[in-house]
């Protein structure tokens, strides 16, 4: 079950699909009910980012790119410095009109079209034509289905196109500038039913770069070059998990059970990996948030901690000793008289 609060009045959102403006731009909390537990993230308040960064300020006129007018597949790479050093949860990716012959439009509809992205480790010019290869381990369908484009055209004063030719990402990617550079990949498998063509780089010496075909379904590029068009991200910035209750101390018996229990604030995925006195004796199998004995031995008495990674980092919590006794008479049963017939119990 899913809850949104929105941390400028603090009740649950009415509206969970909402046209992101100025005006409602925001923080929300993501809190997460599931069996056995409650799971929370925060994301920080949204910011804006041109990729490549230079074009925030200039644009070259006439230099358009059409990979949402005809049907086909584009993938452009956008090299991993033109974003923050840490990682971002990206949410929205909008592109400006060409300058001439952008705009302005209204109703542009592509009935069918797939947006992924992917951190790939090939950069800009060095594009494989398999598109297979350009692909990323983490690759993310972040929209599918019917999308419908509108720019205004609106010239700004440094001269550049407004971005907004505006595609919300059904699904926000997570990506981290130091594992690769960002891969996008389109799929616009019906065309589109106006002209709506964005701005593309025009340098040769820049980290951006595209390999593309005409077929929305093929698996080899027919061509590449170094353009590949201006977009400008919405996205957040992530920080480490944050453990919010430690694993305590425990003092068992020999053969008795114990459990060890963190308890972490933190974006998904979190993956979780317990130790036993160092952090070159990681306990095998043990993934989760607690660590659980059964039958404990004398040998397993010691220090338990836990790492927690996250797509931001990682972070270790404290130790918790494991203290086993043996078990011991505290109480010896002493000697009863009792009437013939009778009953006592012997403690």
């Amino acid at each position: 079950m899913y809850h949104w609060r929105s941390f400028r009045k603090d009740k649950l959102a009415k509206n969970l699909v909402m046209k992101t403006t100025p005006l409602n731009f925001r923080t929300f909390l993501h809190i997460v009910l599931f069996l056995g537990g409650l799971q929370r993230f925060a994301c920080a308040q949204p910011s804006r980012l041109t990729v490549p960064n230079y074009a925030t300020n200039s644009q070259t006129a006439n230099a358009a790119e059409g990979m949402f007018v005809a049907a086909g597949r584009a993938q452009n790479v956008y090299g991993a410095s033109e974003f923050p050093s840490h990682p971002i949860v990206i949410s929205k990716i909008q592109w400006r009109p060409d300058s001439f012959t952008g705009g302005p439009i209204t109703n542009a509809v592509i009935s069918n079209i797939q947006i992924n992205l992917s951190t790939t480790t090939n950069s800009a010019d060095q594009l494989s034509f398999d598109f297979g290869e350009n692909i990323g381990t983490d690759d993310t369908v972040v929209f599918s289905g019917n999308l419908n484009l509108s720019t205004a055209f609106i010239t700004l004063g440094n001269g550049t196109t407004a971005f907004d030719i505006d595609v919300p990402l059904q699904t926000a990617f997570v990506y981290d500038p130091s594992k690769g550079n960002l891969l996008l990949d389109v799929r616009n498998f019906s065309g589109c039913t106006a002209n709506i063509y964005d701005n593309s780089t025009s340098s040769g010496s820049d980290t951006v770069s595209r390999a593309f075909s005409s077929d929305a379904n093929a698996t080899t590029a027919e061509a590449s070059d170094s353009g590949g068009g201006v977009i400008q991200i919405t996205y957040s910035s992530l920080g480490t998990p944050t453990i919010t209750a430690q694993p305590t101390n425990q003092i068992i018996l020999i053969n008795g059970a114990v459990s060890f229990l963190v308890t972490v604030v933190g974006v998904p995925p979190l993956n979780y990996q317990w130790f036993f006195n160092s952090l070159t004796n990681p306990i095998s199998g043990a993934t989760n948030s607690s660590l659980t004995f059964s039958n404990a031995q004398p040998n397993q008495s010691g220090n338990y901690f836990v790492q927690v990674t996250g797509p931001a980092g990682a972070v270790l919590s404290s130790n918790a000793l494991l203290t086993e006794v043996p078990a011991y008479i505290i109480s010896q049963p002493f000697n009863q008289t009792v009437a013939l017939g009778g009953r006592r119990l012997l403690l």
